[in-house]
C-alpha cells in the first residue's frame, strides 16, 4: 500500500482542538503540504479541509476556526467603517438642523426688529378737522434706510375728543 499520513487511520479521534468536529482523514501524500496562510507557516490537509500549525502535532484545526480571526477581524473592519459612517451622517444631519434653527432664529429678529409706530402731529388751526397720519416702520438697525408711509384722512372728530392729552408726537408701539 505504500507510505501515508499517520492522519488516515486515527478515524473518530482526527477532531478539531478548538470545536471538536471530526476532521475526514488524509488518505495520500498528495493531499497534504506544506505552506504559509495569514502569516501562519501550516500544513494543508485535503486542500484545505483543514489546517495543523507547523511544530504543533495533533493541533488540527479545521476550515471554520482557522479562518474565524481572520473573518472576525474582517466584520469588525466593515462594522467600525459602518459606524463611522452612521456618526457622520448624525454630525450632518445635526449640523443642517443647527443651521436650520439659526436661519428661523434670525427671521424671527428679522420680522420682530421693525416696529410699528403712530405719529400724530398737532393741528395748527384748531378748527380744521383733517388729521394727519404718518406710519413708519422703524428698524432697530440704524444703517438701513426706514420705510415709510403717509396717510391723509378726514375724521369728523379731533385727537383732543378722544380723552388724549395734546402732545408733540403720540407714539404707540405694536
Amino acid at each position: 500500500m505504500g507510505n501515508v499520513p499517520s492522519e488516515s487511520n486515527m478515524g473518530d479521534r482526527l477532531r478539531c482542538c478548538k470545536c471538536s468536529k471530526v476532521l475526514p482523514p488524509c488518505k495520500s501524500f498528495d493531499d497534504l503540504y506544506k505552506h504559509t496562510v495569514h502569516g501562519r507557516s501550516v500544513y494543508v490537509y485535503n486542500g484545505g479541509e483543514y489546517y495543523r500549525p507547523v511544530g504543533h502535532d495533533n493541533m488540527y484545526e479545521c476550515e471554520y476556526c482557522f479562518n474565524k480571526p481572520i473573518r472576525d477581524q474582517e466584520n469588525m473592519r466593515r462594522e467600525e467603517k459602518r459606524r463611522g459612517a452612521t456618526e457622520e451622517r448624525r454630525g450632518e444631519e445635526k449640523r443642517r438642523g443647527e443651521e436650520k434653527r439659526s436661519d428661523r432664529g434670525e427671521e424671527k429678529r428679522r420680522g420682530a426688529t421693525e416696529v410699528l409706530v403712530f405719529k400724530v402731529p398737532l393741528l395748527n388751526n384748531p378748527k380744521e378737522k383733517q388729521v394727519s397720519s404718518h406710519y413708519q416702520f422703524r428698524s432697530k438697525n440704524k444703517n438701513k434706510p426706514q420705510k415709510t408711509q403717509k396717510l391723509t384722512t378726514s375724521s369728523p372728530c379731533s385727537p383732543t375728543e378722544h380723552n388724549t392729552p395734546p402732545t408733540d408726537h403720540m407714539q404707540l408701539k405694536a
